[in-house]
């Protein structure tokens, strides 16, 4: 089974990452001079030429997906909410909650956008993360985090080389390929014919 790497594990510990985010997609991969490893909510990068402290860290998904949105004007700040001059957006409610128990800006980073409402749910962008309220949700855990972890690894090049190894396209198609199609690539030339695994199956509409 996927493991959370070594470098990772005391963050993913600290910050409760078995709630926030979710179970690791696949081993560490080294990239850029650093590590980086998938879970399902988001995306944990090691840099060890950094201060300890601040080596580990989230990739900034929600800026790479471009949901930052114009700051909010004064008039239109909310009474009550904790306001971030950084980025001009605030954090209330029950997502503030959610946010200052589970590392606030050092772990999310801040908030680049104000909740909006998508289907009868209330999500909020953050630069690394994005919190999702869904009144459907668990009593116990009404406040998740969306899977830009899984949209992200469905999305990366699969040229780097895993921790363990073996290389990152020859994993993911081992790990996430159905039988069927393995089958059909053996028996019709394999990588000769086909060319490496660029990515996991997707299910079409």
């Amino acid at each position: 089974d996927t493991h959370v790497s070594a470098p990772f594990r005391a963050f993913y510990t600290l910050h409760h990452g078995a709630d926030t985010l979710g179970a690791p997609l696949f081993t560490g991969q080294i990239k850029n001079g650093g590590l980086v490893q998938y879970f399902s909510n988001g995306v944990l990068e090691f840099h060890p030429g950094l201060p300890l402290g601040s080596q580990v860290f989230m990739s900034a998904l929600g800026e790479e997906f471009g949901e930052r949105q114009p700051p909010l004007t004064p008039d239109a700040i909310p009474g009550g909410a904790l306001l971030f001059p950084e980025t001009g957006h605030t954090v209330q409610g029950i997502f503030r909650t959610f946010y200052e128990a589970h590392g606030g800006a050092l772990f999310f980073g801040y908030p680049i956008a104000e909740p909006l409402v998508k289907d009868g749910r209330i999500v909020q962008h953050f630069e690394r993360a994005a919190l999702l309220w869904d009144p459907a949700l668990a009593a116990g855990k009404p406040v998740q985090l969306l899977a830009w972890g899984e949209q992200k690894f469905n999305e990366r090049p699969l040229d780097m080389l895993a921790v363990d190894g073996t290389t990152a396209e020859s994993a993911a198609a081992s790990v996430a390929a159905p039988a069927g199609i393995t089958e059909f690539v053996e028996a019709h030339g394999g990588a000769e014919l086909f060319g490496k695994w660029l990515g996991r199956p997707r299910t079409l509409a």
